[in-house]
């Protein structure tokens, strides 16, 4: 379950360094990171390898959290998160195809006596 932390808290915590206020609060770094970006106006992502990041992160994170918390703390969009994550399995699913395509080609050529295709 997702922990909430009040305003005041962040409040109170700026300023001090992230490693004394996740050993002293028990609040972990990357949340601390997260803040302080936030803090600071950076919450939107500029390019893509940053939203990649931001997705991945929130993947890991669905083990501990209702997917909504962590999309709403990085600044991106449930329906961004999820399509993609679509994205993603699709190019999985067509890298694995060709995966199989090239070994089924080894295999012919293979027994071809290595000819196959050859001039």
């Amino acid at each position: 379950m997702c922990r909430m932390y009040s305003t005041e808290l962040k409040q109170k915590l700026q300023g001090k360094s992230v490693i004394e206020v996740s050993e002293v609060y028990g609040i972990s770094a990357q949340t601390l990171y997260i803040w302080k970006r936030a803090s600071q106006g950076q919450s939107t992502l500029s390019d893509q390898s940053e939203a990649a990041e931001a997705y991945l992160f929130i993947e890991g994170a669905c083990d501990h959290y209702r997917i909504v918390m962590p999309c709403r703390v990085l600044g991106v969009s449930r329906l961004g998160y999820y399509a993609w994550r679509s994205r993603r399995e699709l190019m999985q699913a067509e890298a694995e195809a060709d995966r199989q395509l090239l070994t089924r080609i080894r295999r012919v050529h293979a027994e071809s006596r290595i000819s196959y295709g050859g001039t």
